[in-house]
């Protein structure tokens, strides 16, 4: 939504869109270092040893239905997700023999190869090509054969290094993160003194890929047919520029992956795979070096990337531990993201044997884009015989560094600031109860704005101050739901918040932290998390942020249970809606309006049954007390201040209530809750079961219940029902035509 409000953004020409995209095309052959010559392979015969396909008739309906978007744009065919889910099983019937002949012949058709690069304006200049990053829109049947072939190629591929934790399994950004934090920690442990790290930027970094080192790795590992077939559909690809309707020539480019090609992320790791190796193994035959960042780990020799997963963590001392090897770690690579660790004279010997690297391999790194955080004064770290430039904090997947590891309190900062400039660009889009309603708005916040507050909290130990941060920033975000844009107000946001089950940031931290804890436990050997984890943090004293993770009461009741028999079936829910009953009953116990809610923790059906939009306003403020009006205002039967226990008895409602709609509801309703709350409290979480028993009574009742509250309520108000010349209509109308339109899309 922030993308679409802005001013599009489009490379332009002075000589119109015609010129604009042959001159990106000029641009795009440039950066693929020239466009290929060589006619293409056209193979007639067969392969001797195809070996068994991966297109099965299951495999490609199970693509299609679960693995393929619906939404994504496609290639030069038109032809989307969503056309092909709803023919999946006869698709796959024609698909798979198809495939077959393909596989068989290692050859797609042209349409599969074509990809459309739409350029994306990155920053700066928007008049210079090279600031718009080349995205790749492909045939939808494209990214079928890419999605049937990854789990063959990840059985059949050489293991990846350690070192890297990009789009790989059981890996992820805030792992990669976190274990860099814990190996400054302890370079400080063993050097008393803070590390020297390195973030690189590789320019180009997809475009730039030399295929050939990539066919080379894979060459005495795939079965011809699939690396044939893989060299047919990157190799053999033709690329044209789309801007503004129009198209550019085809280039053939010589160097790099498709950018939004499913296999391209895995393609570029077994590119770069060589460096954290040949970093290692410059390390270990460095003399003066000190070697100290180390990690055990299971040697990876003869072992495909799928099978890493199949391995089991074992303890310290266990005899089966000594054939593990020690894997120096000086380099992390997430993707395109790089960073190097260790002394300054490490660094500077590791930035010569990166640049080395990229010499011998043709890409480049982009000195202006690296930083040096922590760099000893006096020295100077070179690339390409370019000074790097000196930094006191660096943003590394989304995580701020500072020098002595994660910085906490500027990510909290951060993300408090950017969550709330989002929920402001939402509340002008209409997501507050006033537009939207109440339920959608919230709604929105939990799915887009809480993400933000959250992302990093699962690796930073969160004080009370940091806490607070957080909590400021998602109760002005919950205001904005309830249509209050002043930044200094301070109504109430605990009933809105147990209305929709959202937790405290307090717990949700600590939920997150336990989590990462108990994946941490869990990861194969293989993944540098749990390496990190065995090495660095259980041999060695513990450090005080892995510590602090652990200092965790959801952990500890997590380590009793799992010791006790029976076992939960889901132990990690178990304990986590543990935390979250506690919480919630916590504050019913002190907050009145959240006392007279459910029992049990819930998404109010108030929030998105079907009902008019005031019969919405006048669900949520009964529930929020502010209905009756507050302050409180005196009633139009002549009762002075009323309070919501005087319209049970009120001349003008009581009738309604307390006769009429305790008649049709006909269950008991204890003496000490409010009738409108009781009933409220035991409404059916789906929309069509008010349409049966006692609800096609009680339902339109209660709405009209409020409807008489509002209006006696309000004895000054002339906008209200009573007095405005056009009545509301029925409240089962909303409900009616909700059900009506379900019908119809079935």
């Amino acid at each position: 939504m922030r993308f679409n409000r802005r001013t599009p953004v489009t490379f332009s020409h002075p000589d119109g869109p015609a010129a604009a995209v042959e001159s990106m095309a000029d641009h795009l052959s440039q950066v693929f270092g020239g466009e290929r010559v060589e006619p293409e392979i056209i193979r007639t015969d067969q392969l001797e040893d195809v070996g068994l396909d991966p297109f099965d008739v299951d495999r490609i309906i199970r693509v299609i239905r679960k693995e393929t978007p619906s939404r994504k744009a496609p290639g030069c065919d038109h032809i989307t997700g969503a056309m092909l889910k709803p023919i999946a099983a006869p698709l796959a019937q024609v698909l798979s023999p198809f495939l077959r002949l393909c596989w068989n012949r290692s050859r797609l058709p042209a349409a599969w190869r074509t990809a459309q690069v739409v350029p994306i304006h990155k920053k700066d200049d928007p008049t210079v090509a090279g600031n718009y990053r080349p995205i790749s829109l492909t045939s939808t049947f494209r990214k079928i054969v890419e999605r049937c072939l990854l789990p063959t190629l990840l059985d059949q591929m050489p293991a990846l290094d350690i070192a890297q934790g990009g789009f790989r399994a059981q890996r992820g950004a805030l792992d990669q993160a976190f274990s860099l934090h814990m190996l400054m920690q302890q370079y400080h442990r063993t050097h008393d003194e803070h590390p020297v790290v390195a973030f690189l930027d590789i320019k180009s970094a997809y475009d730039s890929v030399d295929r050939s080192v990539i066919w080379g790795t894979l060459a005495n590992h795939l079965q011809p047919a699939l690396l044939d077939l893989l060299k047919n559909m990157f190799d053999e690809v033709l690329v044209t520029v789309i801007i503004q309707n129009y198209e550019s020539r085809t280039i053939r480019p010589r160097r790099g992956v498709l950018q939004g090609s499913i296999l391209s992320p895995i393609l570029y790791a077994v590119f770069i795979d060589d460096l954290p190796r040949r970093i290692r193994n410059g390390i270990q035959h460095a003399p003066t070096l000190t070697n100290t960042l180390a990690v055990s780990t299971i040697s990876t020799n003869g072992v495909s990337e799928a099978a890493l997963q199949d391995h089991d963590r074992i303890s310290l001392r266990h005899p089966a531990r000594r054939t593990y090897i020690r894997a120096t770690i000086h380099l992390l690579l997430y993707a395109d993201d790089v960073a190097l660790v260790g002394s300054s004279e490490e660094i500077r010997l590791l930035l010569a044997m990166t640049e080395s690297h990229s010499d011998h391999f043709g890409y480049r790194w982009s000195p202006p884009k690296c930083a040096i955080l922590n760099g000893r004064p006096g020295v100077c770290y070179k690339l390409y015989n370019q000074p790097l430039p000196f930094v006191d904090h660096f943003k590394y997947l989304g995580v701020p560094f500072a020098s002595k590891g994660i910085d906490a309190e500027r990510m909290l900062q951060a993300s408090a600031t950017k969550g709330v400039g989002a929920m402001l660009l939402l509340h002008s889009l209409g997501a507050h109860k006033f537009a939207f309603g109440l339920g959608v708005a919230l709604q929105l916040y939990r799915t887009f704005i809480r993400p933000i507050f959250e992302y990093g909290l699962a690796i930073t130990h969160t004080t009370a101050t940091h806490l607070k941060i957080l909590e400021r920033a998602q109760d002005r975000c919950i205001r904005l739901t309830n249509g209050v844009t002043d930044p200094d107000a301070r109504t109430p946001t605990i009933t809105a918040k147990a209305l929709a089950d959202i937790p405290s940031m307090k717990l949700r931290a600590r939920i997150l932290e336990f989590k990462f804890v108990v994946r941490a436990h869990e990861l194969p050997p293989s993944t540098l998390l749990a390496s990190v984890v065995d090495t660095l943090l259980r041999v060695h004293h513990s450090f005080n942020s892995w510590e602090n993770l652990k200092n965790n009461t959801l952990w500890r009741d997590y380590s009793f249970l799992t010791r006790q028999a029976p076992l939960p079936r889901h132990p990690v829910s178990h304990i986590i809606n543990s935390y979250r009953d506690q919480e919630y009953a916590r504050i019913k116990t002190v907050k009145k309006s959240v006392a007279r809610l459910r029992e049990k923790r819930i998404w109010d059906p108030i929030l998105y049954l079907p009902a008019s939009t005031r019969d919405r306003h006048r669900l949520v403020n009964w529930r929020l007390h502010y209905l009756p009006s507050f302050p409180l205002s005196d009633c139009r039967c002549g009762h002075k201040e009323a309070h919501r226990d005087h319209f049970m008895s009120c001349d003008i409602t009581g009738p309604l209530i307390s006769q009429r709609l305790k008649a049709a509801y006909g269950k008991p309703i204890p003496d000490d809750i409010h009738i409108l709350d009781f009933i409220m409290n035991d409404l059916p979480l789906r929309a069509r079961a008010l349409k049966r028993g006692h609800w096609r009574e009680t339902w339109p009742l209660l709405l009209y219940a409020l409807r008489d509250i509002d209006v006696a309520s309000h004895p000054d108000d002339t906008t209200a029902p009573a007095t405005v010349a056009e009545p509301e209509p029925p409240p089962q109308q909303a409900l009616d035509e909700f059900l009506a339109a379900q019908q119809q899309q079935q």
